[in-house]
């Protein structure tokens, strides 16, 4: 291989570099984006399919189409009495954690 082949296949190379060093570096601005995100508290956004996803620090969030959120707010008062009536059977989430994670153990 002559000295102008390799000098070549070396510039090619760190194209290819500068480009991997680039899209790491995009990924890496990313993955801060949604962890600065993630921590400014709820949010919303409307989704691909039209929905609007309720973004709530969990690790999903609540999608729902317009209408669906509509009905779900004409229907806040009757949800909240039935939480508020079954209040002894609902568990946090940390206590259902709990539980399942008991579950686990037994069964194991």
């Amino acid at each position: 291989m002559t000295t102008e082949q390799l000098q070549k296949q070396i510039a090619e190379l760190q194209l290819l570099l500068d480009a991997t060093n680039q899209k790491n570096q995009d990924l890496v601005d990313a993955m801060a984006r949604a962890r600065q995100a993630k921590n400014t508290g709820p949010s919303c956004r409307v989704t691909d399919k039209g929905g609007v996803s309720f973004y709530h620090g969990s690790r999903f969030p609540v999608t729902l189409y317009k209408e669906q959120w509509k009905k779900l707010f004409q229907n806040m008062a009757q949800i909240e009495a039935f939480i508020n009536a079954n209040e002894e059977r609902l568990p946090t989430k940390e206590e259902a954690k709990a539980k399942a994670k008991e579950q686990v153990e037994v069964a194991a």
